[in-house]
This record gives C-alpha cells, structure tokens and sequence, in this order.
C-alpha cells in the first residue's frame, strides 16, 4: 500500500501548479470578471475595462492551478495506509477499480505570472508581459490497473502515456476608447514560444498480454522538442457604462485568431533554443523513438541462465526520425467571454458570466462554463469575494478571496477548490496574490 500512497500523494502534491484565472480577484469570484474587471488585470479578460481604470504598475501578480480526474482528500484518505484485498478496508481493491472504471488518469498542471514592474497602465495604454506554462499528463488506466491487478491471464492491458508541456511568453499592448455609453478596447499579442515538449506513446505499442505462450509487449515511447515557436492573437471587448440603477453589461473575445508556429524561424531559437540544446546534446525539431518489445516471454527464458535475452524475446532499440512536417501550428486557447453585473448601493457587486471556449478555428461552442461571483466592499481596505462555477468537472468549483487595499498599494488573494463545491471532495485547488501599485 505504500508504494500506492507514494503515487497518490505525486498526484496531489508534486506536480507543479498550473494557469486557470488571470488575477486573485478573478478565482475568488469564480470567474466572474467581464464587467468588474478593472486596471492590468483586465487584460485577457476585456481590455474594455481599461477605459475606466486608473494607471497601476503591476508588482507582483501570480496564479496557478492543479487538477485532476480521480484522487481528492475523501478518497485518498481511504486510501491512505488501507489494506485493499480487505473487504473491511474503507475502500477495498475492488472498489477503486469500480471508481475507476474506463477513466483515464488526467492531470492538469501550470503557472501563470506576469514579470515585476514591468506590466502598466497609463492613461493612454497599457503594456504587458506575462509568462505562461500548461502542462497535462494523460495515462490512461493500463498502469493502475496493472499495478494492482498485475498482468491479468489473456486480457489486454493497454500502457499509455501523453505529456505535452508548453512555455510562452505573452507580450501585449492595449488600448481602449470611451464612447457615449460603452467602451470598447483591444489588446495585440506577440507570443513568443520558450519550449514545447512532447511525450507520448504511439500508435505502433502494443498493450501487454499473457497466455500460456508468454508475455508480450510492444511499448514505443516517444518524445519531441521545438526549443523556440513564434505567433500572434488578438483580444478586443465591449463594455457598457454602469446605468443609473448600477447595471453593465459586457462580453470580450480572448486570442482571436491566435495561433504558434513551432519552428526554427524565431527569435527565441536563434538567440536562446538553438545554443541550449546544442550544449545539452538534444534533440529538436525531431523525433526521438524509444522502442522495447516483448514477445512471448516465458518461464523457460527466465530460468535459462542467460545474461541477456535473444533479441527475438526481448529488444530494446532507439533512433532518431525526421518529423513529418517543417511546422508545427498550433492553436492558442481561443474564448468567449459575456457577462452582467448589478452595483448595489456601491457596497456590493453581484455578476454574472457564461464563457466558452473556441475548437481548432471553428466557430463552434465546445463548452459552456457559468459561474456567480459576488463582491462585497462596505469595508472598502477590506474586500470580500466569492464564487461559485459550474461547467465540465475542471470548471465545477467555490471560490473565494479578500484583499488589504491602502493606496497606493493593493494586495489582493484568492483560492478556489476545483471538481466539487466541497473542499473534501475537491480535486484540485487554484491559487492567485497579487501586489499592485496605484498612481
């Protein structure tokens, strides 16, 4: 059992933390920021808020995120020291099998920051830069099943695995312009591609199998890196003034038409990438294969006394192939964004929103994500914020967040608890503070 705890808690707790919201406040209101957002942290939210900001230099804005499909606190405390082949365990071996069924193990995983005292907002435009990282691992359930079932008689366990990772860095310039009775803003990216990395198994594996022939196995591993990419995106808003009764209403395209272009043909390879791997001995802009084959392993090749296998029962190759393609273009997350929010006697804000996300260019709607978010500032050093969001299992969360405001500094913080509205059934958890200065 330890061995599972040991996995469990890499799950949870050793994974790096990955991007969701763009500033604390946004994760204490559960997303809720079409309309109430205002000064840097507006931007990749509705550059139309930037109307009705004050100028700010941004000191520190910082927001991460974990995530993933299978372990929470309630399970993994079950779990946790359990004997599974007990019937009387809190969760036996046959239950979590249950739980986990045909799921794969997904985990999401990335940091989102923008660097110090460089991002600000004048009077007239704003400028950012802000770093981004993704990551998600996919495993399918091959390895959990194996490791407490072990090779089962003629049944086909398949071992996959899926890593991609990616690391950008957004440069952006803003402006807005105040109409009668609405702004409207946008905001001109340049992303520049760090490094995309590309772990996974392909199609030529062959999930492990034992009959009274023996065991066998084709698992082919491999594993990509482009050290440089370059691209462009395009965010624009609209957003109404506050009415007499205290109602806005807004809505915001986010990375329109964005898109990276993995290749050699960028600043960042030729300045930075290139050099890296040269030194590291890597590989880029390539394949690398990892092949180890199995075939038909039996009793008999174990106890023959040989050092190594034949290579007709067990091999282990790897080469480096060519890709099959000069670029790779990839799509950056694309969103649509509309929203509605009500000012109450300018103690309390409550606001609505529903965003969803565009699929590979096309216009249609993959997802619907609502969320409810109200803010409370009678004590206006002291904000209070929450959140509720609901959407796919990853968007399905409580938020909430607070502040300590004293001009010209404003410290802000929020958490929020993904998977379940309840903390011990949550699986994953979304961080952000922020330190800002208004002039």
């Amino acid at each position: 059992m330890n061995r599972l705890s040991l996995i469990i808690k890499i799950i949870l707790f050793s994974s790096s933390i990955m991007i969701s919201q763009e500033s604390p406040r946004e994760i204490g209101l559960g997303g809720s920021m079409t309309t109430l957002s205002r000064g840097i942290s507006s931007i990749g939210i509705n550059p139309a808020s930037l109307a009705y900001s004050t100028p700010e230099i941004n000191i520190l804005n910082f927001n991460s995120y974990i995530n993933n499909n299978l372990i929470n606190l309630d399970i993994y405390n079950k779990l946790n020291g359990a004997n599974l082949e007990s019937d009387n365990s809190l969760l036996s071996k046959s239950e979590f099998l249950d739980l986990l069924g045909d799921r794969s193990v997904n985990i999401n995983v990335g940091i989102n920051t923008q660097l110090p005292a460089i991002n600000y907002l004048t009077n007239n435009y704003a400028f950012t830069m802000r770093l981004r990282q993704f990551a998600e691992l996919y495993t399918g359930n091959g390895f959990v099943k194996m490791f407490l079932l072990g090779n089962e008689w003629e049944t086909e366990i398949p071992l996959e695995i899926k890593f991609i990772s990616q690391t950008i860095m957004e440069y952006g310039y803003s402006s807005w312009k105040d109409l009668r009775g609405f702004s409207i803003g946008y905001t001109i990216k340049y992303l520049q591609g760090i490094n995309l990395i590309k772990l996974y198994t392909s199609q030529e594996s062959e999930p492990l199998y034992t009959d009274s022939t023996g065991i066998s196995l084709e698992f082919d591993l491999r594993r990509e890196l482009y050290p440089g990419g370059s691209g462009y995106g395009v965010d624009f808003g609209i957003l109404t003034n506050e009415s007499k009764s205290g109602w806005s209403f807004g809505f915001s395209v986010i990375n329109l038409f964005g898109y990276i272009n993995w290749d050699k043909h960028n600043l960042n390879y030729k300045l930075i990438g290139k050099q890296i791997t040269n030194s590291m001995g890597l590989n880029a802009y390539s394949t690398e294969v990892f092949n180890y084959k199995i075939e038909n392993l039996n009793a008999s090749d174990l106890m023959s006394g040989l050092i190594e296998f034949p290579d007709t029962v067990v091999s282990d190759t790897s080469y480096t192939a060519s890709l099959d393609f000069p670029v790779l273009k990839m799509d950056y997350p694309t969103m649509f964004r509309i929203g509605v929010s009500k000012n109450i006697e300018n103690n309390i804000f409550l606001a609505y929103e529903s965003r969803t996300g565009f699929h590979q260019e096309n216009i249609s709607l993959e997802r619907w994500i609502h969320s409810l978010g109200i803010e409370i500032v009678k004590w206006h050093h002291f904000p209070l914020r929450f959140g509720i969001t609901t959407g796919d299992d990853n968007n399905h969360k409580f938020g909430l967040g607070t502040g300590i405001h004293f001009l010209p500094v404003n410290i802000d913080i929020g958490l929020s608890w993904t998977g379940s509205r309840k903390l011990y059934t949550a699986t994953g958890l979304e961080f952000g503070f922020s330190v800002t200065f208004i002039h």
